[in-house]
């Protein structure tokens, strides 16, 4: 038997396992929720036989919880598997408060929906479950509006702008290319001079251009000798500095304390 044929019989056999394993873990979940449906449908209180104890709405809806911890635990299995081919988000609480409430796997929202339901149906007959019921779903659509809330916000789409730029290098070699242009012509390299003549900036690209030029600093530090500080923050005399602009410039150390002579009235 090949190396190729044992692989292949090992693939299956894990698949088999795997297959097994989630089938378990959906009957352990329909197990709980099923028979908190059906004690609750009950006209009279069930009682254990021999051990004299009543499976009231307390057990009912520990039950609920029970099997919604173990959908809990198959859904960090499933992200844990798909994360990658799936485009799911890098975090598990992502997955649960972005990911799913926008739909990506609607169908693994089918659970919650029926598991919603019967505790509501459960807890509906109780007045504390009903507190405690509430209180969690207070909690979650907490976690919920803070995830979208961070997502959606602008900060958030300047850091998915900055991963781009850091896993490009193409960018990072067209833009050293322009600064070092520029470091070889001039004093240094303000924010305003990569910009295009005639073009209109938008805030985005002025975040690149300033990323930009912290890359390149981070990069050559050491090796050419650089200074990266704000325009105010250099000496009034300095050929580059304004109290009226708070732009970035990237320069040789020796360019630092360079001064204008004092025009003599």
């Amino acid at each position: 038997m090949g190396k190729k044929d044992t692989d292949k019989k090992l693939g299956r056999f894990s698949t088999i396992l795997e297959i097994i394993t989630n089938l378990g873990q959906i009957l352990t979940w329909v197990l709980g929720v099923g028979s908190a449906y059906v004690l609750n449908i009950q006209t009279k209180p069930i009682v254990v036989p021999g051990i004299d104890i009543t499976l009231d709405l307390g057990f009912q809806f520990a039950l609920l919880i029970s099997a919604m911890l173990g959908y809990v635990h198959f859904l960090q299995k499933f992200w844990e598997k798909n994360k990658e081919g799936l485009h799911l988000s890098y975090s598990f609480l992502d997955f649960s408060f972005w990911d799913l409430p926008r739909l990506k796997q609607p169908l693994l929202l089918i659970p919650i929906v029926i598991g919603l339901a019967i505790s509501i149906q459960v807890s509906i007959k109780s007045y504390w479950l009903l507190s405690i019921l509430g209180v969690i779903l207070i909690l979650i659509s907490g976690f919920i509006y803070y995830r979208f809330s961070y997502h959606l916000s602008p900060q958030r789409r300047y850091e998915a702008l900055y991963n781009l730029w850091e896993d490009d290098p193409e960018w990072f070699e067209r833009w050293s290319k322009r600064i070092t242009k520029q470091m070889d012509l001039y004093i240094g390299v303000r924010v305003r001079d990569l910009r295009e003549a005639g073009n209109s900036y938008s805030q985005e690209d002025t975040l690149e251009i300033n990323y930009a030029l912290r890359k390149y600093f981070e990069k050559f530090e050491f090796e050419e000798d650089l200074v990266l500080t704000y325009i105010d923050d250099l000496h009034y005399q300095h050929p580059y500095h304004s109290y009226t602009s708070d732009d970035m410039v990237l320069m040789k150390r020796k360019n630092l304390d360079l001064r204008e002579p004092i025009k003599e009235n």
